[in-house]
């Protein structure tokens, strides 16, 4: 689904577009799927638009979920459920990420996710940039961190990912402080950037 968080990314890339004077390359690596596609039509700048296939049934299960009753999918989704949690599409996709990643080595790695835990891909992003030796990896955060560890070994998973990122951005304070409560994030990892300008407080007569 193309929603808030990918916003933040098609803005943040016209900014590139306006303001990039160093002219470096610039990479927007996503899953391929009709919805990000139709979200990103209407970009254009000196940046490439990199589509990969990953293993995942979230977006069948999003098209389904609009035609059929939850009783109907709840085989599907149990499956989706499983693969999930005992990290068997990580381990899929973690080869996939790795090979793109590996083929563009990349300076500076930029991670745009929803929440967090958010997308199991983001979390895998990071830690495979981390393998691959990139200094600088930036992880957006774009809503409250959930307290719940739904996986086995998660607290290691996070603490792993942690590792591996240079700063997590979150546009909020609170944010930044649930990140740090909930998930167990450095509070002095976590830095707030936010989407909107300051609301200035006009005085009236």
């Amino acid at each position: 689904l193309f929603s808030g968080s990918e916003v933040i990314i098609r803005n943040y890339l016209r900014y590139i577009k306006n303001n990039n004077e160093s002219k470096n390359e610039i990479i927007f690596m996503y899953r391929n799927n009709s919805a990000y596609n139709d979200g990103l039509h209407s970009l254009d700048g000196d940046f490439k638009l990199y589509p990969i296939k990953l293993f995942s049934l979230d977006s069948i299960l999003y098209s389904l979920n609009l035609r059929f009753t939850s009783n109907l999918l709840f085989p599907l989704k149990l499956i989706n459920s499983l693969l999930l949690r005992f990290y068997i599409f990580d381990l899929l996709n973690y080869v996939i990420i790795k090979s793109h990643l590996k083929k563009h080595n990349p300076d500076t790695l930029f991670v745009n996710n929803g929440g967090y835990p958010g997308a199991s891909s983001a979390r895998l992003t990071a830690l495979i940039g981390k393998s691959l030796g990139i200094k600088r990896i930036t992880f957006f955060v774009n809503n409250i961190a959930s307290k719940k560890y739904i996986r086995p070994f998660e607290k290691k998973y996070d603490y792993m990912v942690e590792e591996s990122v240079t700063f997590f951005i979150t546009a909020s304070k609170y944010a930044g402080k649930m990140l740090s409560q909930n998930r167990k994030i450095p509070a002095d990892k976590c830095i707030q950037i936010p989407n909107t300008t300051e609301v200035i407080k006009l005085k009236t007569s």
